[in-house]
């Protein structure tokens, strides 16, 4: 693939509405992601600059960024993660938003953020960082450094296709919805990314296009860019957007009750991943789904993992929903397409949004913990675990979750108090140790009332002092 056609941004003017739009998926690098996760890289942003024996590639950015370090882009670019936490998928969800080099412009004005650009870049703060970033593009001259490199960034693109150009995935999508997708797709080597893997993507006004960033995780003895098999179900997700998104758009009057309902039942563990409003939850809901039968039939195993994971994740009534497609499977003479079959759809999940709030409004609160979450400079030789409840509790039911590792070493059975709301549990702490750990878990629901409603799961962080 040209190099030159892949890393193209798209400006808005010139595109064609959505839906008059072949929709297709590339493979690409793109050289604002580039850019900007190896300013964070040299800005020390640890999830750009992963423990291993660095590539060649990674070792060209470090020495090309490296008389830069003081840059004012570098600079700014650290204040905004301590004051914005942009770090992660901000920095390929704010490239993605941004004009080609040297311009570097917003695709569209931040002052009325594009709907998928992420939240943490506020307009003043990320129009002065922009201003340094096309600073530092020119005095490092980006233009000759990238050129340096155009023999790597193509064999990354022809790798990540190795990888995900034989999946079955479009197909089997299009066949089981029973619809053509409308989004394209360009799938974008993350070469700095390592590990990490971003579900992005740029919708504004009538133009839509999903960019998955994955993570290369990495390299040959020639330095040439290796993609995991993880690399698999995030394609899979991403692809599922493309038919998703317009049917919640042309279902939504019927869905956006439900989407409240079930977007407040896990409001902040959603919002923490910038899944900020409930017609995105409602979108994110109908593609995991479509995810988990697709891994159902593909990797089995993988599909049960998956589950665990979504729920972790806030999506707890993925276990309920995701059957109701077992119909659909069997009566597809009855309903050809996947929109047919969205009235069904649409009451197992509202039926489900509403057991939870039942069950949210029943469900017990935790009045206090001891150590409390959050503090820092806990006495590692406390030797008791309390934690009280706003009601009486089952007493021989409970679940600390979260590895061994993470959590404290809990020595026994706990005391329940006479009244059967508090619990003391006997543990023991190690100093200078950051402890994290649940109280319950979406499969482990041990904590439960009297009258046997469940505490929704909560996470529990302290530290020792040294």
């Amino acid at each position: 693939m040209n190099y030159g056609i892949a890393i193209a941004c798209v400006v808005l003017a010139g595109l064609a509405p959505a839906q008059e739009q072949l929709a297709k998926v590339s493979f690409v690098c793109d050289q604002r992601v580039e850019f900007l996760t190896a300013l964070a890289r040299t800005a020390g942003f640890p999830e750009f600059a992963q423990k291993g024996e660095p590539s060649p590639y990674q070792r060209a950015v470090d020495e090309w960024l490296a008389p830069h370090r003081t840059h004012e882009a570098v600079k700014r670019l650290q204040g905004l993660r301590r004051e914005h936490g942009t770090g992660y998928d901000a920095l390929a969800s704010l490239a993605l938003h941004l004009t080609s080099a040297p311009a570097f412009a917003e695709l569209a004005p931040f002052d009325t953020a594009p709907e998928r650009l992420d939240a943490r870049w506020k307009p003043a703060p990320t129009r002065h960082f922009l201003e340094a970033l096309r600073s530092l593009w020119k005095d490092a001259d980006g233009a000759k450094f990238f050129a340096s490199q155009v023999g790597v960034l193509a064999a990354a693109e022809k790798s990540l296709s190795a990888r995900l150009a034989n999946c079955n995935a479009p197909a089997w999508l299009k066949s089981y919805c029973g619809s053509n997708a409308t989004v394209p797709c360009r799938v974008i080597a993350g070469l700095l990314c390592g590990t990490m893997n971003y579900g992005c993507g740029v919708r504004i006004k009538d133009f839509e296009e999903l960019n998955p960033v994955l993570g290369c995780e990495s390299f040959d003895a020639e330095g040439t860019p290796l993609f995991s098999g993880a690399a698999v179900p995030l394609y899979v997700h991403e692809l599922a957007h493309s038919f998703v998104n317009p049917l919640v758009d042309d279902c939504w009057s019927s869905l956006e009750g439900t989407a409240e309902k079930l977007f407040a039942e896990s409001a902040p563990a959603l919002r923490a991943q910038a899944y900020t409003t409930p017609r995105v939850t409602m979108c994110e809901t109908l593609v995991r789904m479509l995810v988990l039968r697709w891994m159902a039939e593909n990797d089995p195993r993988g599909a049960a993992v998956q589950l665990d994971e979504d729920a972790s994740r806030g999506f707890v009534w993925l276990r309920e929903c995701v059957g109701a497609f077992d119909a659909y499977e069997r009566g597809r003479a009855t309903w050809p397409t996947l929109k047919a079959f969205m009235p069904r759809i649409s009451a197992v999940l509202a039926r489900e949004a509403e057991r939870l709030t039942v069950l949210s409004a029943a469900a017990p609160k935790l009045v206090r913990i001891h150590p409390a979450s959050g503090t820092s400079d806990v006495d590692s030789s406390l030797d008791t675990l309390t934690i009280e409840f706003d009601r009486p509790m089952q007493g021989a039911s409970y679940s600390i979750v979260g590895s061994r590792t993470d959590a404290p070493a809990i020595n026994g059975a706990p005391l329940l108090s006479e009244d059967g709301r508090t619990f003391k549990f006997p543990m023991r702490l190690a100093p200078g140790k950051q402890y994290s750990f649940g109280l319950n878990s979406p499969k482990s629901t041990g904590f439960r009332s009297a009258d046997g409603a469940p505490l929704k799961p909560l996470t529990i962080r302290f530290k020792t002092k040294a």
